[in-house]
C-alpha cells in the first residue's frame, strides 16, 4: 500500500510542478487528485491570481491515507444480521473460485460468444455449460481429496482432453499416457481404460456406474 501511494504521490507531485491547471482539473484521476490540495489564497490571505499556483500537495490527505495501510475494505449491501462478518469475509475470500470458474465457462467450455438466437436453444446452451462445470468442480473436488493434494483445475482439464479411446476390432483402449491424475480419475470413477480391451457393453456398464458414483458424491 505504501509503495503504491509513494507511485502515486509522484504523480501528484509532477502535475503540480508542471502548473498545468487545466490538466489537473480535467485529465487527472481521482487516485491522483485526492493528495492534490486547491487553494484560493497563499499563506500570507493574499488571494492567488495564477491558477497554476493553486496546488499543492495535501499533507492531510496523505495521513488520512496512510491510516488504512494493511487494511482491504469490503464494502457490500449485505446487513450483518443476513449474514454475519466474518462469514462475508470468508465468502470474500473465496471469491477467486468464482471468477475463475467464470473464466472456465467462457474458455474451455465456450460459453462465448453465443451464436443462437432463440432463446430456448440459448438457454439450453448455459444450461450444458454450467453442468458441465458443475461436473467438472466435483470431480476437481472429489479428486483431490483421493489424491491427497490439490490439483490445478486447468492440468485437470488438459488431462480429460488427452483422455482419448481407439478401437481395436470390436474393442476400446486407451490412447493416452498414463500419468497419477489419470490413476486417480480410475479409482474415483471405479474404471480404467489404460490396460483392458473394452466391449461396447462395459462402456455402457461403465456409464452407468458413472451416474451412479456422480449422484452420490
Amino acid at each position: 500500500m505504501q509503495h503504491k501511494r509513494l507511485l502515486t504521490l509522484n504523480k501528484a507531485i509532477r502535475m503540480i510542478a508542471a502548473k498545468n491547471s487545466k490538466k489537473i482539473d480535467l485529465n487527472v484521476s481521482d487516485n491522483v487528485r485526492k493528495f492534490i490540495k486547491t487553494s484560493t489564497v497563499d499563506s500570507k490571505g493574499k488571494a492567488i491570481t495564477d491558477s497554476s499556483n493553486r496546488y499543492s500537495l495535501d499533507e492531510a490527505a496523505i495521513i488520512e491515507d496512510a491510516r488504512y495501510d494493511g487494511f482491504y475494505a469490503v464494502s457490500t449491501n449485505i446487513s450483518p444480521e443476513v449474514m454475519p462478518v466474518k462469514e462475508i469475509i470468508t465468502v470474500n475470500k473465496g471469491r477467486w473460485e468464482n471468477e475463475e470458474s467464470f473464466m472456465i465457462m467462457k474458455t474451455e467450455m465456450r460459453s462465448r460468444p453465443v451464436y443462437l438466437h432463440n432463446s430456448e436453444r440459448i438457454k439450453a446452451h448455459f444450461t450444458t455449460c454450467f453442468m458441465a462445470l458443475q461436473v467438472l468442480r466435483i470431480l476437481e473436488q472429489k479428486l483431490n481429496e483421493k489424491m491427497g493434494r490439490i490439483i490445478p483445475i486447468q492440468q485437470l482439464i488438459s488431462t480429460l482432453r488427452k483422455m482419448q479411446s481407439t478401437t481395436i476390432d470390436k474393442y476400446y483402449t486407451g490412447a493416452y499416457t498414463r500419468t497419477d491424475i489419470t490413476d486417480g480419475l480410475y479409482d474415483l470413477l471405479r474404471m480404467r481404460f489404460d490396460c483392458e480391451l473394452i466391449t461396447k457393453g462395459k462402456i455402457e456398464t461403465a456409464k452407468k456406474i458413472s451416474k451412479k458414483v456422480l449422484k452420490n458424491l
